[in-house]
C-alpha cells in the first residue's frame, strides 16, 4: 500500500494500517515551499517513508522543478528529520 499526502489530505490511522506508509510530499504538494513542512508532518505522524524529488538544476527540469529540493536543501531536510 502507498499512501501519497496531499496538502488537504486527511489523518490516517498509522496503527490501522498493516503496510509501510510512504508519503510523497513533493507531488502531494507540487511546491518545493510545501516540501520539508509536508515530510516533518509526516515523520511526526509516523510514516515509515518519505519520498522526495531532488535536482540539481532546478531552472532547466521542465517537469519536476517546482516541486524538487536541492541536494543543499534535501540534506538540511534530512538532518533535521532524522
Amino acid at each position: 500500500m502507498i499512501v501519497v499526502m496531499s496538502a488537504d489530505s486527511t489523518p490516517i490511522d498509522v496503527a490501522a494500517v498493516e503496510n509501510n506508509i510512504v508519503t510523497d510530499p513533493s507531488r502531494g504538494t507540487g511546491a518545493r515551499y510545501f516540501v520539508a513542512p509536508m515530510a516533518m508532518g509526516a515523520a511526526t505522524a509516523a510514516a515509515h517513508s518519505l519520498l522526495v524529488e531532488v535536482h540539481s538544476a532546478l531552472d532547466t527540469d521542465k517537469s519536476d522543478g517546482p516541486q524538487s529540493l536541492t541536494p543543499k536543501s534535501f540534506s538540511t531536510l534530512m538532518a533535521s528529520a532524522s
